[in-house]
């Protein structure tokens, strides 16, 4: 009996940060302010009376927009095809449905 072919193996290497800067030849990828994580305070928006006033009992809470880059280094020892799929989750562990779709991906000369 011979024994089943071993999986090539892909090495995943992601950071988050604010933005990246390409290169013009498009051969380097500069990320900008690496971190940890994002902290996002909401604010209160005071909403007025048809007369003008302030209507305290009718705040709104909202988020600024928070716009964060993902850079993605995939590495493999042979050719190899899979499915990348990125999954966001929230700080209570409720998923961020809808961000990203999952995304057929080689790599490899021959692939």
């Amino acid at each position: 009996m011979s024994e089943p072919a071993e999986k090539s193996r892909v090495y995943v290497n992601a950071i988050l940060c604010e933005s990246t800067v390409r290169e013009e030849d498009g051969r380097l990828l500069t990320a900008v302010r690496i971190n940890h994580g994002h902290v996002v305070t909401p604010a209160a928006l005071t909403m007025r009376n048809p007369d003008g006033t302030l209507d305290y009992g009718s705040r709104q809470i909202f988020h600024k927009p928070l716009r964060i880059s993902l850079v993605i280094t995939l590495r493999s020892d042979a050719s190899v095809m899979f499915v990348l799929d990125i999954k966001g989750f929230r700080p209570g562990g409720n998923p961020l449905n809808g961000l990203f779709q999952p995304l057929d991906t080689s790599i490899g000369p021959s692939v």
